[in-house]
């Protein structure tokens, strides 16, 4: 499985905490100013095919905002070329768009939803969210600082 690289060393120690605490064994390493942590393990790999929203909505009560650091680094951007910047997160999956956006309005960020259905060839739909509100793109930009996509 392909490491989570990440700048800051809190989040980096928040997902080995997780891991262990699933009895995994994670190693981190230092890269200059990134951190990677690395899970091994067929057992890791059948536990997150097998995990429903449900199980992930549980798993990720208490660490909210991290993951939607993570889903940020996945599947997110921050657009600055417009007059007033925005972040934007799409997947093909609504119903996982749909708990990004439960997690964010629980943290009382404000947000909009969109659907691209131009789908050329074989593509799916891409679902998105759009934090666009000067106060929810501070908010937010606080939650993703450490980022390696940057902004």
């Amino acid at each position: 499985m392909n490491p989570t690289t990440v700048k800051d060393e809190k989040f980096a120690n928040t997902i080995i905490g997780c891991a262990t605490r699933l009895g995994l064994n994670p190693r981190k390493r230092n890269e200059g100013k990134y951190f990677s942590v690395k899970i091994h393990g067929k057992l890791f790999v059948q536990f997150l095919k097998e995990l429903t929203l449900e199980d992930v909505e549980k798993l990720i009560n208490g660490y909210e905002t991290d993951f939607l650091r993570g889903f940020y680094d996945s599947e997110g951007n921050y657009n600055k070329s417009h007059r007033h910047p925005f972040f934007r997160m799409v997947n093909t999956k609504r119903e996982l768009l749909e708990l990004v956006g439960k997690t964010l309005k629980k943290l009382g960020i404000n947000y909009t939803t969109y659907i691209n259905d131009r789908r050329p060839g074989n593509r799916k739909v891409i679902y998105g969210i759009q934090i666009a509100r000067r106060n929810d793109v501070a908010k937010f930009r606080d939650i993703v600082r450490g980022s390696p996509k940057g902004w």
